[in-house]
């Protein structure tokens, strides 16, 4: 009598044992990962773009619309791009003496349910820092967007001087400042530093 299972029943038994293992690891793995209240759906970006920067030892500004057609407001938690090591999320922001603005980091920026917020010239923006290569009109800067629900967007940023003549952020919008681009500021920078 044979005692050994045969070669062929030996090696179903041990595939049988490790697919049920990866079909547990599997199911534990999904039932771990945490789920988005928002979805791709929900959140969008239009009208993204960063200023002409010759210089790659100065920051960029760049700037776009996100809006949330949700029901579940979310925030705006970290940008990447291969164009620069590190973006920073800022705001321009009255001193608390009033008069003169300034520009803060911030940790994140609210996109309530049901808006839209304008990161624009004098109120929110982003900060790219440490630039990979000179920026020039016409190119474009891929841009990763994660918000505070897990949502991840990417978007495409062209490069201009100036900003876009036509806003894309809606009447009645969340946006912490007026949405004319030309308004004057009164922003403390280093000379030659691209404007917030």
């Amino acid at each position: 009598m044979n005692r050994f299972p045969s070669a062929g029943r030996l090696t179903a038994t041990v595939m049988l044992a490790s697919a049920m293992a990866l079909g547990g690891a599997a199911a534990a793995a999904r039932s771990a990962a945490p789920v988005p209240s928002g979805s791709p759906s929900s959140l969008s970006v239009d009208g993204a773009w960063v200023r002409v920067s010759p210089m790659v030892d100065l920051p960029d500004a760049g700037y776009m619309v996100i809006h949330n057609v949700g029901t579940t407001d979310t925030a705006l938690v970290g940008v990447t791009t291969p164009a620069a090591r590190v973006v920073e999320l800022h705001e321009t922001a009255p001193t608390s003496s009033g008069g003169m603005m300034m520009m803060q980091p911030l940790g994140s920026i609210p996109v309530p349910a049901g808006s839209a917020v304008a990161l624009q010239p004098g109120g929110y923006h982003l900060m790219l820092i440490d630039l990979a290569a000179p920026l020039a009109a016409g190119t474009s800067v891929d841009m990763t967007l994660t918000f505070q629900d897990g949502t991840v967007l990417t978007a495409s940023a062209m490069v201009r001087s100036d900003p876009p003549s036509a806003s894309p952020m809606p009447m009645g919008s969340a946006s912490p400042m007026p949405m004319d681009p030309t308004m004057p500021m009164a922003t403390p920078m280093p000379m030659g530093s691209a404007a917030p």
